[in-house]
């Protein structure tokens, strides 16, 4: 009788925000010590965040991070999309002063309204980018729901995004994040 030995599947989180269902990740690859990220990689990003059940990918990669995958059938996106994931490309460009524009954070807010939760959202390294992007919708959600909810201190917030500072927890939105 031969026995399998059983993958260990390690999903990709930095943070994870349970009430609102949503967690922050790096990009697929990011972890591997290979200068060009593989099928098997991919696969195995997807394999971890559904794992928890994730259903939709919010991707914050630039336009130059997504040709990192142009190599792969489908590129990174399609490559989601095949596996059943629901995916919402939001190129945010790595040379914009501050991390998301009013126009990124208006175009994040709608993909969070439409998309099918648990999502992730992911930049390259799931620090910077998609910290802000998480800590953006938990402000925002916040607001409007209930005082269980953590608070962002706006104005931490803003000086944190607009100059790229990522403070104690090397994501300047997730510094950002209190108990109330």
């Amino acid at each position: 009788m031969r026995h399998q030995k059983k993958a260990h599947i390690t999903a990709p989180f930095r943070d994870w925000v349970p009430r609102l269902q949503i967690g922050r990740a790096y990009r697929p690859g990011y972890d591997s010590k290979q200068l060009i990220t593989t099928s098997e990689s991919v696969q195995d990003w997807i394999l971890g965040v559904k794992a928890l059940g994730v259903r939709s990918v919010i991707s914050l990669l630039s336009e130059p991070e997504l040709q990192w995958y142009e190599h792969l059938p489908g590129g990174l996106l399609g490559i989601y999309q095949s596996t059943g994931l629901r995916t919402f490309s939001l190129p945010v460009p790595l040379d914009i002063p501050g991390v998301l524009t009013p126009n990124h954070l208006e175009q994040l807010e709608a993909a969070f309204e439409r998309l099918p939760r648990p999502l992730v959202i992911h930049c390259s390294a799931g620090l910077i980018r998609s910290g802000a992007a998480v800590a953006h919708l938990v402000q925002k959600i916040s607001l409007i729901t209930s005082p269980e909810m953590p608070s962002v201190d706006p104005e931490i917030l803003r000086r944190r995004i607009t100059s790229g500072s990522t403070g104690s927890t090397g994501s300047p939105a997730i510094a950002a994040v209190t108990p109330t």
